[in-house]
């Protein structure tokens, strides 16, 4: 990987610096998501309904990640891939829930 090297856009680029440069910016990303849906945690204990759209799209994003871990990588991205998409989707029945009590509260 280290010793084939091709132009890219005018430089000079080997397979390693794209599977570093790739590995750093998917790291970069979790880390974001992580903050991401740690913020959502505190916005869904007073605004449900605003947070489950969102909580639906990581659900779905992570569920695609565990299909894709199937087909690339080893059994442990695919495990972890696949307990976040099923805490995701507790979160977001959860939230339906939670939505379900204020609506309540706020009729009375």
């Amino acid at each position: 990987m280290k010793r084939f090297e091709f132009e890219v856009v005018g430089r000079s680029r080997t397979y390693w610096d794209f599977y570093q440069g790739f590995g750093v910016t998917i790291s970069v990303q979790l880390l974001v998501q992580t903050l991401v849906l740690w913020h959502l945690g505190t916005v869904a204990k007073t605004d449900p309904a605003r947070v489950r759209p969102l909580v639906a799209v990581f659900a779905v994003a992570m569920l695609i990640n565990a299909i894709l871990a199937t087909r690339y990588f080893f059994p442990i991205p695919l495990i972890f891939a696949a307990a976040i998409s099923v805490c995701l989707g507790i979160a977001f029945a959860t939230a339906r829930r939670a939505m379900s009590q204020h609506e309540l509260k706020a009729s009375n």
